[in-house]
C-alpha cells in the first residue's frame, strides 16, 4: 500500500472514533440532564455504569485496533486495522450502536432494555430455524438439476470396444 492510502485509513479511523465518542457523550449528557429535570426519567447509577463499562471496553479495543505503528524516523509502518472492515470490527460497531440506541430508549421508557434481548433472540430464532433446512439440501439439489443427473449416469458405465 502507498503512504497516501495509509494516511487515509488513519484519518478515517480517527473520524469514526471521534463521531462515536460524540454520540456516546451526547446520550450520557442527555440522560444526566433529563434525570436532573425529571427524576422519573433518570436511569439508576448502575445502568449508567453498565453502559459506560461497555463503551469503555469496546472503544478501547477499537482504539487498539486502529492504532498506527511508526518507525524511528516517523514513517508509517502499519496504519492499523481499517475500522470499516467487515467481521469482528463490524461486530464492535454493532455493539456500540445497539448500546447507544438502547441507552437513548431507556431514558424515556424502561422497555428500552427489550432491544438488547430482542436482537440476540431474533438471531437465535434464525439459527434454530435454519438447522432444519440443512438436513437434505444436497440430495434435493442433485435431483432438481436434470443435466447433472444425466452427466452422473453417463459416467457410471464405460463401454469397452473390442480390438
Amino acid at each position: 500500500m502507498s503512504k497516501t492510502a495509509f494516511k487515509k485509513i488513519i484519518k478515517d479511523n480517527k473520524k469514526f472514533l471521534i463521531n462515536i465518542l460524540i454520540a456516546i457523550f451526547g446520550v450520557n449528557v442527555l440522560d444526566i440532564v433529563l434525570g436532573m429535570i425529571w427524576s422519573h426519567l433518570s436511569n439508576p447509577l448502575w445502568v449508567l455504569g453498565y453502559f459506560l463499562s461497555v463503551y469503555f471496553v469496546v472503544m478501547y479495543q477499537l482504539y487498539k485496533y486502529a492504532l498506527p505503528k511508526y518507525d524511528v524516523n516517523g514513517d508509517i509502518l502499519d496504519p492499523g486495522m481499517d475500522l470499516k472492515s467487515p467481521g469482528f470490527i463490524e461486530y464492535h460497531w454493532d455493539l456500540l450502536y445497539l448500546h447507544v440506541f438502547t441507552q437513548f430508549l431507556t431514558i424515556f421508557t424502561k422497555w428500552g432494555w427489550a432491544v438488547l434481548v430482542l436482537i440476540p433472540g431474533y438471531g437465535l430464532y434464525l439459527f434454530i430455524s435454519n438447522l432444519g433446512d440443512r438436513s437434505g439440501s444436497q440430495e434435493e439439489d442433485n435431483d432438481s438439476d436434470p443435466k447433472k443427473k444425466n452427466k452422473a449416469e453417463k459416467k457410471k458405465f464405460k463401454v469397452m470396444k473390442p480390438r
